[in-house]
This record gives structure tokens, C-alpha cells and sequence, in this order.
């Protein structure tokens, strides 16, 4: 009987847990969330990051990470995952020329 019992509450547990375990993408996808400004993004009409997808657009063009999407957009941020910097939304391949505030890089590096 006791085993039964904790059996059953297994099961209960688990089934409460699935809601939990879907992604943030999945969860999107099935949610109603229409990502109606992914649309827009990827279409050029305006750029746009979504958290519910995890990823954004800029002239069109689909950018997977939140800081180069930033830096794109006009502010200026060093992505320390890409190796990559922007200044006035111009990307910037040397973080010393970033540091010193220079779109273009004479340094070599």
C-alpha cells in the first residue's frame, strides 16, 4: 500500500514538471507567442531583439548575440564571446583600438 502510495506521488510530481522543463523556445513556439517583431526584423522594417527566441534582427540580417545586437544598433559595447567590439555602430575587430576609440584599426592588434 505504501509504495503505492509514494508511486502515485512520483507520477504527480513528475507531471507538474514538464510545463518547467520546456525551453524558452519551445515555450515561444507554443505559447501564442507569435513573434510578430521577429517578422519585422528579419523583413528590414526594424530592428529588433527578441528574448522569447533569443536572438534579434538588424537590417534584416538575424544576430544570435545580445551585445553585438546592442552594438549594432548604436551603442557602442565590446562583446567579450565574439571578440568583437562596436563604436557608433561600426564593428570594431581590435579591443586596444576600441579601447582608444577607433573604428579602423592601424595598430595590427
Amino acid at each position: 500500500m505504501r509504495q503505492t502510495f509514494l508511486f502515485l506521488c512520483l507520477v504527480a510530481v513528475f507531471a507538474m514538471t514538464l510545463p518547467a522543463c520546456s525551453s524558452t523556445k519551445e515555450m515561444a513556439q507554443t505559447s501564442g507567442h507569435s513573434c510578430e517583431g521577429c517578422a519585422q526584423g528579419a523583413s528590414g522594417k526594424a530592428d529588433v531583439w527578441c528574448d522569447g527566441c533569443s536572438h534579434g534582427y538588424v537590417a534584416g540580417a538575424r544576430v544570435d548575440c545580445k551585445a553585438c545586437y546592442t552594438g549594432k544598433t548604436g551603442t557602442d559595447t565590446w562583446c567579450e564571446d565574439c571578440g568583437v567590439g562596436y563604436l557608433s555602430a561600426q564593428k570594431v575587430s581590435c579591443n586596444h583600438c576600441y579601447r582608444a576609440g577607433s573604428a579602423t584599426c592601424n595598430c595590427g592588434g
